[in-house]
């Protein structure tokens, strides 16, 4: 599948940061205070934009930003003026080297913003990169479609970033053979906070540790590849919380609640069929407002459902009645034993949930506590 095809569905806080990021390559430094010159890049005279500073890099270097604004600085929705970013076509920075790039202050202090005059804040264009770290990530804004793009490459880490007011989706993640995207927050986005994909399932990505809330979708896992959607917190997205497609994703330990739906297994196309289905496992399933629930996609791939927790769904009727905590539409029976229904006594009247859809669920044996 192309990438276009995919798209379409302060000086001591520095100082002291720097210790711990440069890892084993050289620091370049960038500043609100700094300049754009041949040979920026010190603690002394850093670089102004961090485009510049990953030009002063090496493979293997950190590029330490500290707090403030990056890309369009005096906010006249075009790029390129003084000490700004220079638009790549796609994104305000794109990085295109192996490099690290984190932030000194963290993402609510240190702000990319695209101008909204390309596609996204961040383009990450190479192998190996990472961008952000837990507490040193970035804040990203102002793209025309979305706030960052990877278009299929590996050996990634993004970490520690917030995704906001994307007009499309908040992170796009394409890999092509592992990428890692861990505690980072994306909300208020008009698609989905998080769509990841992959060409096939030999490539992967790990979702883990993320937010995801007010989104009209939560996270999106659109294709082939064995990712992990892991111990995310999901909520009050307008439609789905994750929504899983084509893929033999392993969807674990995250807490999904207050959106439409809870978590959806869909369908894959019959003519590239998944080695297997998702397997959907010990996911809290809180208040959502339809289903936590609802797997449509029948043989000949299957989605495993074991040892969820429901609580609270289904708070409107919808055709199936209130409580209504996991929907089967495969056209066979759908094994969920080992489920939690929000009572002792398991699957009934509220305060428990129960199973719906046209097709049976077999519920027995249930835990009589949460897993």
């Amino acid at each position: 599948m192309k990438y276009s095809a995919f798209i379409v569905c302060a000086g001591l806080c520095m100082a002291a940061a720097g210790a711990s990021a440069a890892g084993s390559g050289t620091l370049i430094q960038v500043a609100n205070n700094g300049l754009d010159t041949a040979t920026c890049g010190s603690r002394a005279a850093p670089c102004r934009s961090i485009g510049r500073g990953i030009e002063r890099a090496n493979p293997g270097d950190t590029v330490l930003v500290g707090p403030g604004k990056y890309g369009d600085i005096n906010h006249d929705g075009q790029l390129g003026g003084v000490g700004e970013e220079i638009s790549s076509g796609t994104a305000a920075l794109r990085i295109a080297k192996q490099v690290r790039v984190v932030s000194s202050a963290g993402a609510a202090l240190t702000v990319i913003d695209a101008g909204g005059g390309v596609w996204a804040a961040v383009d990450i264009a190479a192998d190996g990169i990472t961008f952000g770290t837990a507490g040193g990530g970035f804040t990203l804004v102002g793209g025309q479609f979305y706030a960052l793009i990877c278009q299929g490459q590996t050996n990634l880490r993004i970490s520690g970033n917030i995704a906001t007011g994307s007009p499309s989706n908040g992170f796009v993640v394409y890999s092509s053979g592992n990428v890692e995207i861990t505690d980072n927050i994306a909300h208020h986005n008009a698609s989905a906070g998080f769509l990841i994909g992959s060409d096939s399932e030999s490539s992967r990505v790990v979702l883990r540790n993320n937010q995801s809330y007010s989104n009209r979708e939560g996270i999106y896992s659109a294709s082939y590849g064995r990712h992990e959607i892991a111990f995310n917190e999901v909520s009050n997205n307008a439609q789905r919380g994750i929504s899983v497609d084509f893929a033999p994703a392993y969807i674990h330990h995250n807490i999904v609640t207050g959106n439409d739906t809870g978590i959806a297994s869909n369908s894959w196309t019959p003519d590239r069929l998944p080695s297997a289905g998702p397997v959907l496992y010990r996911n809290s399933l809180i208040g959502n407002t339809r289903f936590g629930i609802l797997v449509s996609s029948g043989p000949p791939v299957r989605t495993v459902v074991k040892e969820n927790n429901f609580f609270g769904n289904s708070v409107s009727s919808d055709g199936f009645g209130k409580n209504c905590g996991l929907v089967n539409f495969t056209g066979e029976t759908l094994n969920a034993v080992n489920s939690y229904w929000g009572a002792s006594s398991g699957p009934g009247a509220e305060p428990a949930d129960v199973a719906c859809g046209n097709d049976p669920v077999v519920t027995t044996p249930f835990a009589r506590s949460p897993n």
